[in-house]
């Protein structure tokens, strides 16, 4: 699915495959050829009744909720668990990829604009994303929105 989406777009992401489970950011880091700074990661939140969005931040950061909160005009967001985060994206939780994911508004933070290449687990926890965050915005299906949304 994913691959389609690349290939469908003709975007230069690519996909790296490991052989078993990849877990932290300095084995996504080292399998994409990255540094560790550079590894990203994409959480579905709920804002208020069921307004669902995306937001991708450095792996080494934590979103500001207070702040999405604001953006998205709700009183509080909730992350989202595993067994409703699959069936909303189609991806399991820790493996959303920052593209392919329709209908869900993606807030971007302003630091992982400043990366030429970014990396995150995509699909299954085998598999890693390598991408430009220029065409993570590229490629979406609606404008998604650049603001700093971590602590």
């Amino acid at each position: 699915m994913l691959d389609d989406f690349i290939q469908a777009n003709k975007l230069e992401a690519k996909l790296v495959f490991a052989e078993h489970e990849v877990h932290g950011k300095t084995k996504v880091a080292s399998l994409a050829e990255v540094p560790e700074e550079n590894v990203i990661k994409v959480i579905l939140y709920n804002g208020s009744d069921n307004q669902y969005f995306l937001a991708v931040l450095p792996a080494y950061k934590k979103a500001d909720l207070e702040k999405l909160c604001a953006l998205q005009d709700c009183e509080q967001a909730m992350e989202i668990e595993e067994d409703e985060t699959e069936e909303i994206t189609g991806y399991s939780k820790g493996a959303i990829p920052p593209i392919s994911v329709y209908g869900i508004e993606l807030f971007v933070d302003k630091s992982v604009m400043r990366l030429d290449k970014v990396a995150c687990l995509a699909s299954d926890e085998k598999t890693v994303l390598v991408i430009s965050p220029k065409e993570i915005i590229e490629s979406a299906w609606q404008e998604p929105r650049v603001e700093e949304i971590t602590k």
